[in-house]
């Protein structure tokens, strides 16, 4: 019978192939009887035994043989399998080494992330500190210049209240001296005579004008005949030289009048009716520049 090989696996490779020898009998020799003789019941019996030995033997290979068959066949199964997992195994090798230098990259980029918001931490850190120093020193500026405009402003008051006492004084006197040469011009009857003394106290009291009109932005016209206007600047302080005016008529004695007002304010008949009470006329001025002052404030709040 011939040899059953091994399967030709590489697991399998370094075992020497042996073939399977035969165990069959090498036929039987019967010793040639020299005599006819009459066949007996113990050789019937050898030939029976030896039927059933080669029967055995043949039934025996035969299962052997399948045996070696579905041996080899889940050998060969187990090494497909195993090539399967080896590549499977290389393949997710290749996907972790690929998955590793992601990671790395991605950990390399988030490190250089964090270094650059770090230097930038400390560069604003930095910012803030010089912005603190320089807030601190400008401050410290701001008091120094607030406490001495505080001494200069004191001061300004002071001189200015000094000043102001002495021109409101002239300025009072000047109006007591217009308002008596009013009256005494009105007892006469010569016209000329009439101009002739207003020139002459227009004269006489131009440097007082003048001061009025460089002391307290205010300017004294004669419009007509026992008219005056007063003219007042320094009131808007986007415009110190626009100027706020009214008319008034002085003609008759006690009763004042304002003819024209510019811009008109509101309240303009409580104040002719505070003037007629009062007589100051001194205090009527002061109550007309207030009034434009607030025109002007009321003025610029509209707009916003």
């Amino acid at each position: 019978m011939a040899g059953i090989p091994f399967p030709m696996d590489p697991v399998y490779a370094h075992i020497p192939a042996t073939p399977y020898r035969s165990h069959a009998h090498p036929p039987l020799a019967f010793p040639t009887p020299s005599a006819p003789a009459t066949p007996g019941v113990g050789s019937l019996t050898s030939h029976a035994a030896v039927d059933d030995i080669l029967f055995g033997c043949e039934d025996f290979l035969g299962k052997f043989e399948a045996w070696a068959a579905a041996k080899r066949k889940d050998m060969e199964e187990k090494r497909v399998e195993h090539f399967k997992t080896c590549e499977e195994l290389r393949e997710n090798e290749i996907q972790l080494r690929k998955a590793i230098d992601v990671a790395q990259t991605e950990a390399k980029e988030r490190q250089q992330a964090l270094d650059k918001q770090q230097q930038e931490a400390l560069a604003r850190e930095s910012e803030v500190a010089e912005l603190r120093t320089d807030k601190e020193e400008r401050r410290a500026t701001r008091d120094e210049l607030a406490h001495e405009m505080r001494k200069i402003t004191a001061e300004i008051q002071r001189r200015k209240q000094g000043t102001s006492s002495h021109v409101f004084r002239l300025f009072k006197k000047y109006l007591s001296d217009l308002m008596s040469t009013h009256i005494e011009i009105q007892n006469k009857t010569a016209l000329e005579q009439r101009r002739e003394q207003e020139e002459i106290e227009l004269q006489r009291n131009k440097p007082e004008l003048e001061l009025y009109r460089q002391m307290l932005a205010m300017e004294i016209k004669t419009v007509a005949n026992d008219v005056l206007r007063f003219e007042f600047t320094h009131i808007n302080d986007a415009d110190w030289d626009e100027k706020y005016y009214f008319t008034i008529d002085i003609s008759v004695r006690g009763v004042y009048t304002v003819t024209e007002c510019s811009p008109m304010l509101p309240d303009l008949a409580l104040r002719e009716a505070w003037i007629r009470r009062s007589n100051d006329f001194y205090g009527f001025l002061k109550l007309m520049r207030k009034g434009f002052a607030e025109y002007v404030k009321a003025q610029k709040t509209s707009r916003k």
